[in-house]
């Protein structure tokens, strides 16, 4: 039998964790932030982050759990949330797993399987919170000093994802690996956005 997990995603500050708050109220839940910057405590301007008054007695996971100096990437979050859904169950409410960072929730979703890619996924997803943190540019700018020619052709995407792809780590340091082809694909799949 199929256990519910419902899943709200968007961008922060779009009422998510109001909306939660009252679903899980009506249906008996508990919610599991779905949030790369969240998860950290003392990083609370501009993530938007739930305060102990809002969260109105609803349990919440994923939220102040971390110091800002703790690993923390999509690897952990799935470890942690797969953990706590389950807990979930085991007290008799439905999880809502809440968040913006949307390669977290897929992680869940389709239980994306780290353990031969784990240290790959898991830089490319600190890659993608450096982005959150410092912008897309700064990436863009780490992408150029690695490979000038294969920037040239990512530099018209500004989406973290595709970027922290032209990086994977090896012995030495930097090596891209995302070719010409999957860049290409992206552009004709998704809207082009300036670098700034």
């Amino acid at each position: 039998m199929k256990r519910p997990l419902i899943v709200l995603a968007g961008p922060t500050a779009v009422g998510k964790s109001e909306l939660s708050i009252a679903l899980a109220k009506q249906i008996g839940g508990a919610v599991i932030s779905a949030d790369s910057i969240q998860v950290y405590r003392y990083m609370d301007i501009g993530s938007a982050k739930i305060t102990k008054e809002e969260m109105q007695g609803i349990d919440h996971y994923l939220v102040d759990e971390f110091l800002p100096d703790e690993e923390f990437h999509v690897v952990k979050f799935q470890t942690y949330a797969k953990k706590y859904i389950e807990e979930i169950y085991q007290k008799g409410q439905i999880p809502i797993l809440v968040g913006g960072t949307g390669f977290y929730i897929q992680a869940i979703l389709k239980d994306i399987d780290f353990s031969e890619q784990e240290c790959d996924e898991a830089y490319r997803a600190e890659l993608e919170q450096l982005a959150e943190e410092k912008g897309t540019a700064f990436l863009h700018d780490m992408l150029r000093q690695v490979d000038e020619k294969g920037y040239n052709v990512r530099a018209l995407v500004n989406n973290a994802g595709v970027i922290s792809r032209g990086f994977s780590t090896t012995a030495d340091g930097f090596e891209t690996t995302v070719g010409v082809n999957y860049i290409g694909t992206y552009l004709l799949t998704r809207l082009m956005m300036p670098i700034l």
